[in-house]
């Protein structure tokens, strides 16, 4: 049983939106070493390893940042679910 107000006999068509995959490269880099200091050449080793990851982290979190951005800037214009 159908409400009056309610029913049609018009057919309904949806339409099935996709996401987008992002493709922005992983983090795998940006990951502090571990370190047992046991001496002082053993504490300038990691200050070397630790300002390297922090360079490697810079450098990651840039790109990983500009490729938001990037598809970001690629959405707009496209029609999304809400039609904003």
């Amino acid at each position: 049983m159908a409400l009056a107000g309610c029913s049609t006999n018009e057919a309904v068509h949806y339409r099935t939106i996709k996401p987008l995959p992002l493709a922005c490269p992983p983090s795998q880099q940006c990951q502090m070493p571990k370190f047992q200091l046991k001496n002082n050449g053993d504490l300038v080793i990691a200050l070397d390893k630790a300002l390297t990851t922090i360079e490697f982290c810079q450098i990651e979190l840039k790109s990983w940042a500009e490729c938001v951005e990037g598809y970001n800037r690629n959405l707009k214009g496209k029609p999304t679910l809400n039609g904003e």
